[in-house]
Parts: C-alpha cells; sequence; structure tokens
C-alpha cells in the first residue's frame, strides 16, 4: 500500500504506515466493505529491508534466525493500533465488516512476491511445532508459517480493538 504510490522510488523509504483513515472513509462513502492488507512485516529489523531484491532464500533464513525479534515487537501493536484509529476516525460503521489480509500471494513463490512465502518457510523452520510436523507432513511448511503469522495478526488487531474500547465486525478474506 505504502509503495503503491506512483511518487515512490525505488531507494525511498517508504512512509512508515498507511493513512488507514483514507482507506476506511473511502469504504464509508462508497457503502463497500474495506479489504486491508498487511503490508511488510511488522517488527521486522531494519536488516530485512536490504533482502528487497535478494534471492528468496535470504528470506527465509533472514526470518527464521529473526523471527522472535519480530514477533515480540511493540510494532506489530502500534500498526493495529493505527487500523483501529483509522477505522474510528473515517466514521467506518462497527456493524460492517472489515476483511484483514495477512499479507497477499503468500503461496506465490515467485518474486517479486516470494518474500512472504519464504518468510513463512523460515518461521515454520524456526517452530518446534513445526520441526514436529516436518517428520510425519513433508510439505506443509508455508501453509504452517502462513498460519502461524496469521494467526499473530489475528491476535493482534483483536487486542487493538479491545485497547480503543471498539467492538468491529472482521475476518480474514
Amino acid at each position: 500500500y505504502a509503495t503503491a504510490s506512483p511518487d515512490w522510488r525505488r531507494g525511498e523509504t517508504a512512509p512508515n504506515m498507511p493513512n488507514f483513515a483514507t482507506l476506511f472513509r473511502v469504504s464509508v462513502d462508497t457503502d463497500t466493505a474495506a479489504w486491508v492488507h498487511v503490508a511488510g512485516i511488522p517488527g521486522a529489523p531494519a536488516s530485512l529491508d536490504a533482502l528487497v531484491d535478494a534471492p528468496t532464500g535470504d528470506w527465509r533464513a533472514a526470518c527464521r534466525d529473526n523471527i522472535a525479534t519480530i514477533l515480540a515487537s511493540p510494532d506489530w501493536a502500534l500498526y493495529m493500533d493505527a487500523v483501529v484509529a483509522g477505522l474510528k476516525a473515517s466514521g467506518y460503521p462497527t456493524s460492517r465488516i472489515v476483511y484483514l489480509e495477512p499479507w497477499n500471494e503468500v503461496w506465490n513463490a515467485a518474486y517479486p512476491w516470494g518474500s512472504m512465502h519464504h518468510c513463512a518457510l523460515g518461521v515454520y523452520d524456526w517452530s518446534p511445532r513445526g520441526r514436529q510436523l516436518r517428520e510425519n507432513v513433508p510439505w506443509p511448511g508455508m501453509l504452517y508459517g502462513y498460519g502461524y503469522l496469521a494467526g499473530k495478526v489475528m491476535r493482534e488487531f483483536d487486542d487493538a480493538l479491545s485497547r480503543a474500547g471498539r467492538t468491529q465486525q472482521w475476518r480474514l478474506p
């Protein structure tokens, strides 16, 4: 979302946070349900920025080696608090569903989408449960890693709604 701006050029720093209030205001004005895409990896250390054009295997190792830091980061709460603040500021109805998409095309291992595919594999490599699964089922790596990260997104969004005292109809697409 942030780097889809026509003014953004490779090598420039993207804005830290999309303008969620504008996104939700468009949905309010058009009487449609919003689809919010989690862009990037909240909590990822700056060292992952260097991987934008890196081979996909580098993403797997980087996520595996940094996942504890990523998961513990307060950036998740800041990101989801910004989503909820955007809902409130736009007047988005609490009864209207919000589709919360944790990343896009994670199944796609091709460049440039492959970064999250391979990051999910790194989460699978890191997870003790992932290692147990590997002994019995040879293929679920990316699905398991994506599910783990999607669970983090869902929990953080619920927590942000609670902090804001807001109820909201939402689901994963």
